[in-house]
């Protein structure tokens, strides 16, 4: 994959890691095509990344493995792709796609707490915004795959309320399964023509699954047009529980085509489901939309 060669990694091509002929440091960095992509830790009883020697595609993928908190805390271990020491500058209209592969292994238990495996973060002015809500995520509650939505002036906590947004229940994930997701977004925090969409899945299958909201607004209007961080793995509130999860091919483009993992495959519309209101993420629901098309 032809990307540009940067210490944290921005956007300017495809941007692309899995496990194959990466490196990982002793902070859990991992450099794959010549980009460094940082681990970001939070909390107690934190692994760093790791690779196992069982993948989506090749013979390894990555591990992300938190203990359960002694201390009540917040916990994360999760692999920052577009990096918020260079922020990735967005204009308004633009879209970008995120692809995945994301297995949870047989042990793996429904969270007691909120629990995000993708996150993309918008920068504020400053760029030393703290306590910044995505405005795209993807939440597990018990074994659903949430998409979050949220819009308005800004992401910051010191914001109140905090803000508001639409959940849009996808799928319901089997354990012992690989899945692979593409997060794909029209950028608009003015006006109501953005979407946001996730396309779902099973390794193997031929066609993908989507899901998500269209006609309305994407991000915030207050900071300026950077996105501050875009992220996979683990964060999750205050948990007894170990949890693990597995990623690869993961991969970052501005077109469907560069994100998807590389078979013949394409998006379809399913039914509609029903949208459940979750305690966690601090979110309004709303009903979601469908399109047969790439976006």
């Amino acid at each position: 994959m032809i990307v540009i060669a940067l210490n944290y990694c921005s956007i300017n091509a495809q941007l692309y890691f899995d496990a194959e002929d990466a490196t990982l440091n002793q902070n859990g960095d991992l450099n794959d095509n010549d980009h460094l992509f940082k681990a970001q830790l939070q909390g107690d009883d934190i692994e760093i990344p790791s690779f196992i020697n069982f993948a989506r595609a090749g013979d390894k993928a990555i591990k992300y493995h938190i203990d359960g908190t002694k201390s009540d805390s917040k916990q994360r271990v999760e692999q920052v792709i577009v990096h918020w020491k260079n922020p990735e500058k967005i204009k308004d209209k633009s879209k970008r796609y995120t692809g995945f592969s994301l297995y949870l292994p047989k042990e793996w238990k429904a969270p007691n707490s909120w629990y995000v495996i993708y996150q993309v973060q918008q920068a504020a002015t400053s760029r030393a915004q703290k306590g910044n809500f995505p405005f795209i995520g993807i939440y597990m509650n018990d074994f659903d795959a949430t998409l979050s939505i949220r819009s308005g002036k800004n992401g910051n906590t010191q914001r109140n309320p905090s803000p508001k947004g639409t959940n849009v229940d996808t799928e319901t994930l089997k354990r012992g399964v690989w899945y692979d997701f593409v997060v794909g977004y029209r950028f608009s925090p003015y006006t109501n023509d953005g979407w946001v969409f996730c396309w779902i899945k099973e390794a193997g299958q031929s066609e993908y699954r989507q899901y998500g909201s269209k006609d309305i607004k994407v991000g915030y209007y207050e900071p300026d047009t950077e996105i501050l961080t875009t992220k996979v793995g683990i964060y999750r509130g205050a948990d007894k529980n170990p949890t693990t999860v597995y990623f690869d091919e993961v991969r970052y483009a501005d077109v469907f085509s560069k994100a998807r993992i590389p078979e013949e495959t394409s998006p379809i519309p399913i039914a509609t489901p029903k949208p459940t209101p979750r305690p966690n993420n601090n979110l309004a629901y709303g009903k979601p939309a469908f399109q047969s098309s790439v976006y």
